[in-house]
């Protein structure tokens, strides 16, 4: 058992750092998917507004400041350092198509300045814009690639994140079952005899203990004491004292109701405590106990030693003002009595 529980913290200690792990992993993915969506964004600043600087150039609108805006987003896609928060994305295929894009800008720029100077320059920079167009839009597909990807291993290690906290949870579910299981079974030998398998000396106290309403039911305590068992113990062992006290324990279960509590109070002494038991029902419980005792004996005796026991029954019947543990004095009382009478007579046998 211990093993096992070792066994179910160390998986579940495993589990919480591969937790930990992915959960840290995916942060760091969101943080890079996050600055690839501005990557993406910029990368198409620069296919857009290259269009709209070759349409006012043609116009013969110069704007320099446009000019020297898109050297700065490009230097700041490539090294992940300028103004515009950028970053470099790391994908070799979007890093080959951005090192081609600003060679291409580069060779714009040179067709811009020289379309100022000439005119006739003009339809070769309306060209030239178009390849580059298509160049930029390239490199933009091969950022959203980049990203799509990162997004897909997003999706993959957040069904591991479910995988792995579904785990933890059903360690942790076995484990608590595991613990209630254990509790219940410390419990049960808390309160139960271990070798006849009955109710204690703790649970008859506890059950003697109880309040019970005398207008709606009547109590019936019975106290049986077996006869010989210190014989038994001194002359055989206490191995045969345990099989003569366990064989009693087995006729009690097979007489008694089961709606009645039957305990072992300890050593040679059994309790019952019985509800709604006219005296009819009380004779007939003690006289199937009889029986069953007998044919016990006719059919196995105990090392050559006869099963006997002494019993004594106090009613709320007859006693409707004493409680249960009054009762069960009583009770006890009439036991003893009737374990003289047995004494005397087993004396006179004997001489």
């Amino acid at each position: 058992m211990k093993k096992k529980k070792y066994q179910q913290i160390r998986f579940m200690a495993a589990a919480i750092i591969v937790m930990i792990a992915l959960f840290t992993y995916i942060l760091i993915l969101v943080s890079s998917i996050q600055g690839n969506a501005r990557v993406i964004n910029y990368t198409g600043i620069i296919r857009g507004t290259t269009q709209r600087l070759v349409k006012n150039e043609l116009y013969d609108i110069e704007d320099n400041e446009e000019i020297k805006r898109l050297d700065e987003i490009l230097i700041g896609l490539k090294t992940g350092k300028s103004a515009f928060d950028l970053k470099a994305l790391e994908s070799r295929l979007y890093q080959d198509r951005l090192s081609h894009l600003m060679v291409k800008w580069k060779e714009l720029k040179e067709v811009i300045y020289d379309t100022r100077e000439d005119d006739r320059v003009k339809s070769r920079l309306y060209e030239d814009s178009e390849a580059y167009f298509i160049l930029a839009d390239d490199t933009v597909n091969a950022a959203e690639l980049y990203a799509h990807d990162l997004t897909l291993k997003l999706k993959y290690l957040e069904v591991l994140m479910i995988i792995n906290i579904s785990l933890v949870l059903f360690s942790l579910i076995l484990q608590i079952a595991g613990e209630v299981k254990e509790n219940r079974r410390l419990k049960s030998f808390a309160y139960t005899d271990p070798n006849t398998g009955l109710p204690n000396k703790r649970s008859c106290e506890f059950k003697l203990s109880q309040k019970f309403d005398f207008d709606k039911t009547n109590i019936c305590c019975f106290m049986f004491d077996l006869n010989g068992l210190k014989r038994v113990n001194d002359s055989l062992g206490h191995a045969e004292g345990d099989i003569l006290i366990n064989s009693f324990a087995e006729v009690l279960k097979r007489s008694a109701s089961p709606e009645m509590f039957i305990g072992h109070i300890g050593g040679d002494e059994f309790i019952g405590i019985a509800e709604h038991m006219s005296h009819p029902e009380i004779r007939d419980f003690l006289d199937r106990l009889s029986e069953e005792t007998c044919q016990l004996n006719s059919f196995q005796m105990i090392s050559g030693i006869e099963l006997s026991f002494s019993s004594g029954y106090a009613s709320s019947l007859n006693y409707p003002h004493l409680s249960v543990r009054e009762l069960m004095q009583l009770a006890d009382s009439e036991m003893y009595k009737n374990k003289a009478i047995y004494r005397r007579a087993k004396a006179r046998t004997i001489i």
